[in-house]
């Protein structure tokens, strides 16, 4: 990944199929890069699908304990893909001609497109 020093693709997310639900992102090798406990839990669910289905949430909760989880899955699968979308954005602005050097872009169509592509690596980078 050239000048990062964050955990390099590819990622992947895998939930816990039994006690305690976790979510984890695991590196190529299957070592744990991150784990996170579910938002939220029951003790009475036996398996992933009770816990996906919210089986026994009553109805006025289901609302807030469904958008918790989803919203849980679906920062775990962004933060898997960082890696490969921090790649392909140094691969796109090197294709755009993008030199990094007083806001020379080859295509200055893309010129916006470009500068938000700049700022979202330099905020991966820890620079923003």
């Amino acid at each position: 990944m050239g000048d990062t020093s964050f955990t390099p693709g590819p990622l992947v997310v895998v939930e816990d199929n039994s006690w305690p639900w976790l979510i984890r992102i695991q590196d190529a090798s299957g070592i744990d890069v991150l784990t996170d406990r579910r938002a939220a839990w029951d003790g009475k669910w036996k398996s992933l699908d009770d816990l996906r289905e919210l089986r026994g949430v009553h109805n006025a909760d289901r609302v807030l304990w469904k958008a918790a989880l989803d919203r849980q899955m679906a920062d775990a699968h962004l933060r898997a893909a960082a890696p490969d979308l921090y790649e392909a954005l140094v691969a796109i602005l090197a294709d755009c001609g993008d030199t990094g050097v007083d806001g020379y872009v080859e295509n200055s169509l893309y010129h916006t497109e470009v500068e938000a592509a700049r700022a979202a690596l330099a905020k991966a980078r820890g620079e923003a």
